[in-house]
């Protein structure tokens, strides 16, 4: 779990990272969201995404399966044989946002066997894109 104070309004971090257009340009392992995605998601509707290679893939699929304005986003996704759990918080504080992203990961089948190296990475990865998000915003 990684938190950050931005600079900007709940609803403007808020809105940007609900937007999964905007995933790459502050998310390293994410390349393209597709460009018919729209701006708010919807519960349930699963988007294709393209991701940085892994283990020779990398198309996977994000799902909003909750969304609270202005508080709380949770996707579920699916990559190579991965299942995630990506939750978003977002809280007022002071003139800015307490923002906080924890990623969850759950290996099936014989990446079991590789997950302490696999919660490592998305820890380390986690941390970079968190304080990227901050640097994106804070810089427009």
């Amino acid at each position: 779990m990684e938190t950050v104070v931005i600079a900007r309004s709940t609803s403007d971090v808020f809105a940007f990272t609900v937007d999964l257009r905007n995933e790459p340009l502050w998310d390293l392992d994410v390349e393209m969201a597709p460009g018919e995605t729209e701006a708010a998601l919807e519960i349930g509707k699963e988007h294709r995404v393209k991701f940085a290679p892994f283990l020779g893939e990398s198309e996977g699929t994000l799902t909003a399966v909750e969304v609270e304005p202005g508080a709380r986003l949770v996707l579920e996704g699916q990559f190579v044989g991965l299942t995630w759990t990506i939750t978003y918080l977002y809280k007022t504080e002071g003139g800015g946002t307490q923002f906080t992203r924890q990623v969850e990961v759950r290996p099936l089948g014989m990446l079991r066997l590789v997950e302490p190296l696999i919660a490592r990475r998305v820890r380390r990865t986690n941390r970079r894109d968190v304080l990227n998000l901050k640097r994106v915003l804070e810089a427009s």
